[in-house]
């Protein structure tokens, strides 16, 4: 009782309640259903229905302000942590998976990430140029086409 009385007497940055951070009370089974809605992508009916909830119960009880409020605030840790904790996993595989190309496609992600370069593919281009040069018969070509249709002789 003496407790509440101090509660009621602190400035409002101090009142827990009055905290942004504070975690607002939802029962066991919205919070699962929560969870699988901000960690799985499930629509609130089916996330209920997985929590053990009446599907329209999980509706219901997602409308209120303080429920959304905790679904929101685990969907921003969510967010907050998305990076790093890729980033891990990525670190993780470059050193366990087993296979050598996802080694080393991590190993090369991680590098990047440290402002090291890959090294790049190199390829080379190979060109041959051939020429034909003419023989050279030292006189001009006699030209032997007829000039008109009467030169061309029957047979």
């Amino acid at each position: 009782m003496e407790d509440d009385k101090n509660a009621a007497r602190l400035p409002a940055s101090r009142n827990k309640a009055a905290t942004v951070s504070h975690r607002a009370r939802v029962s066991a089974k919205m919070r699962r259903a929560l969870e699988l809605m901000a960690y799985s992508g499930l629509d609130v009916r089916e996330a209920g229905r997985q929590a053990g909830m009446d599907p329209d119960s999980a509706v219901r009880a997602f409308r209120k302000k303080h429920v959304k409020d905790a679904y929101f605030q685990m969907v921003r840790e969510l967010r907050d942590n998305a990076a790093q904790r890729a980033f891990a996993r990525i670190e993780i595989l470059s050193k366990t998976a087993a296979s050598e190309h996802v080694r080393l496609e991590a190993s090369k992600w991680v590098a990047g990430v440290d402002g090291v370069a890959p090294v790049k593919r190199v390829e080379g281009k190979f060109s041959h140029e051939y020429s034909f040069n003419p023989f050279d018969y030292g006189e001009p070509p006699v030209d032997v086409t007829p000039e008109t249709a009467e030169d061309v002789i029957e047979d």
